[in-house]
């Protein structure tokens, strides 16, 4: 099989995007979180395993496992390379809500009502118990289809597919979710930054707070996360801010309020990791 990878998207105004990837890699390929939109992530792995690590966690991927995630949730996958891969990632937005009746706001608490790396992790035996794997499929081929009725196939199937995923969060039992691995120490840094990202912060600041050489420090959290101290402060105060702004807020002060002092430099950083510009960010969101 030669090596590298398709990918098809169909993206609807509705607020749903699919995208179906397949292919093969010599070498380990890596996922990362995307800033641009304020969207929830479901990842169904078909086919291939990986490692991936969420908020300091990390969760080994199989055949048939799940994936879900919210914007504030920063990730890095990595797909395991010469094996086959196919996954179906479905991005959802809040205006997805607006096609649903008022009482059915309670259809994204999988994605919403959890602690930061969480539960993101289901197995295949549970999707398989609960058609989830069924249902995606059938999402697959429904967004293909040049039936008149196609967007309201694709958003019984995405109700269906949100009421399964509520049905698991909603049991107790440990089962329903895959054991992740962690790190104490970097889940302290995490949370120490999750309090003061607000605040003039580096990783001299850290290493101090916890009396760690800050070569180790920025060593042991790139592994763990996935990603460097700076960049998930950013990718902290870059959320916060798209939480504020959301709620009225003007964007120079929803700037600051997220710990950007520089106006200017905001701008520039935000525009680096989102690909969009704040302005860009709040007019998508009005749509």
């Amino acid at each position: 099989m030669q090596k590298g990878y398709s990918k098809t998207s169909y993206i609807s105004d509705l607020g749903y995007e699919i995208t179906h990837t397949t292919g093969l890699s010599a070498e380990n390929s890596t996922i990362s979180y995307p800033h641009q939109t304020p969207r929830f992530m479901l990842y169904f792995f078909i086919h291939g395993s990986g490692n991936i690590k969420i908020e300091g966690k990390n969760y080994r991927i199989n055949d048939g496992d799940i994936i879900i995630l919210n914007p504030s949730e920063m990730f890095c996958c990595s797909v395991d390379a010469n094996k086959y891969h196919e996954r179906i990632v479905l991005h959802i937005t809040d205006s997805l809500l607006k096609h649903f009746p008022k009482d059915c706001s309670n259809l994204y608490s999988p994605f919403s009502n959890r602690k930061k790396g969480a539960s993101n992790h289901i197995s295949s035996q549970m999707v398989k118990k609960h058609g989830i794997d069924t249902i995606m499929k059938s999402l697959h081929l429904s967004v293909q289809s040049s039936s008149s009725a196609k967007e309201i196939l694709v958003l019984c199937k995405i109700t269906e597919l949100l009421c399964s995923l509520c049905e698991i969060s909603e049991k107790s039992d440990s089962q329903n979710t895959v054991n992740s691995t962690e790190n104490t120490v970097i889940n302290n840094v995490l949370e120490f930054l999750n309090n003061h990202f607000k605040e003039e912060i580096s990783i001299d600041t850290v290493s101090e707070e916890f009396n760690i050489n800050k070569s180790y420090l920025s060593h042991l959290f790139k592994d763990c996360v996935g990603t460097s101290v700076w960049n998930y402060v950013i990718f902290r105060r870059i959320s916060y801010f798209n939480d504020i702004v959301n709620k009225g807020i003007n964007i120079e002060q929803a700037s600051r309020l997220a710990g950007f002092n520089n106006y200017s430099n905001f701008f520039r950083l935000y525009k680096k990791h989102t690909g969009i510009t704040p302005t860009e960010y709040k007019k998508k969101k009005k749509m």
